[in-house]
């Protein structure tokens, strides 16, 4: 876990004014000691061992919380994020950079609805 390092940005996160919830394909044993490690807050975190399929999970969760699509942004770093928001019908921020999965070229042919390159720029988009 010590080996895990912090992008340059990620204290951004805390300037993002939202209700901010984790849905990762890792299990939560791993992510909730990290994001300690790391300093990170999210208000609700949700892992690999709550679901089978994250997409499925998050149409669920919004049925279930009764969110309105059109209120959700899905925040990635890779092209199979920018699909997910895609296949769920909810709009999709993807960050490019040094900390990305895929490169800007791969990122930009997935059509994001929104490509920043710092967590910072979020917040303008939410605002």
């Amino acid at each position: 876990m010590n080996e895990v390092k912090k992008c340059k940005d990620a204290e951004h996160i805390k300037n993002i004014k939202c209700k901010k919830i984790l849905v990762s394909n890792s299990l939560k044993e791993f992510i909730i000691p990290v994001l300690k490690h790391l300093e990170i807050e999210f208000d609700e975190i949700y892992g690999a061992d709550d679901f089978k399929e994250k997409g499925d999970f998050i149409k669920n969760y919004l049925k279930i919380n009764k969110i309105n699509k059109k209120e959700v942004y899905y925040i990635g770093d890779r092209v199979a994020d920018a699909k997910l928001a895609k296949n769920i019908g909810i709009k999709s921020i993807i960050v490019s950079g040094r900390c990305a999965w895929n490169s800007r070229k791969e990122l930009l042919k997935a059509e994001p609805d929104y490509l920043v390159f710092e967590l910072d720029n979020i917040k303008d988009i939410l605002n």
